[in-house]
């Protein structure tokens, strides 16, 4: 199965970099270039809603922050669910989060199927912003 940790953003001021995963908690750095200002607004979803407790805490002396997501309860059983996390002022797509859990999941090719499909989610953004970009 693949990860997608180290994927870059697109067309997104920001970019995030998982920093651990441990004990139901994502953390990362999100960086905001030089052309975010302000607090960030990120969306962190599952199966198209928003998840609750997203934190963002400023990281001191830099322009950084430090986000923590912590999974849901209904993210957990038998099979895969994603997280995805967005720049949710252009629903930019930064990370998205693979929970893989239960009897046989990595087996499963319900579950590689899950991950393709987050995958190419990412893949049609970029497809659709550079059509746009491209047209007359």
């Amino acid at each position: 199965m693949s990860e997608s940790w180290g994927q870059p953003s697109y067309n997104s001021l920001y970019s995030l970099v998982k920093t651990r995963f441990a004990d139901g908690l994502w953390e990362g750095v999100l960086d905001p270039g030089s052309g975010a200002f302000g607090h960030p607004d990120i969306a962190v979803t599952l199966d198209g809603r928003r998840c609750p407790g997203v934190t963002l805490s400023p990281i001191p002396e830099t322009s950084q922050w430090f986000i923590e997501i912590p999974v849901p309860r209904e993210a957990l059983g038998d099979g895969i669910r994603t997280l995805v996390i967005r720049d949710a002022l252009n629903n930019t797509v930064l990370e998205s989060v693979p929970v893989i859990a239960g009897e046989g999941a990595d087996a499963d090719l319900r579950a590689e199927v899950a991950l393709l499909r987050a995958e190419m989610e990412l893949l049609k953004q970029v497809v659709r912003r550079q059509a746009v970009a491209h047209q007359p």
